[in-house]
């Protein structure tokens, strides 16, 4: 039997926190964590995605990038793709 798996990619926001960057996915309650860096704070919050995602029955909509800014001006916002078995 092949899994299938299809790549799914959601805005995240990255934003300074002491010192650490806290990484929230404002499309997906609860999908959050956080990085001493931007490095890690990418993988970190590629590692909740891929977490996250599989426990859902429903994929929300991804917000665009730009919408996102509007609403959390404060923070860097980047995309992050994961594979997610189907």
């Amino acid at each position: 039997e092949i899994e299938m798996t299809k790549k799914r990619t959601y805005p995240a926001t990255f934003t300074p926190d002491g010192d650490y960057l806290f990484v929230e996915f404002p499309d997906i309650a609860g999908a959050f964590t956080q990085g001493e860096n931007l490095t890690e704070a990418r993988e970190m919050a590629a590692e909740v995605l891929a977490f996250v995602l599989p426990e859902m029955t429903e994929y929300p909509a991804p917000s665009s990038v730009e919408e996102i800014a509007r609403r959390y001006p404060d923070a860097h916002v980047a995309l992050i793709t994961v594979a997610v078995a189907e």
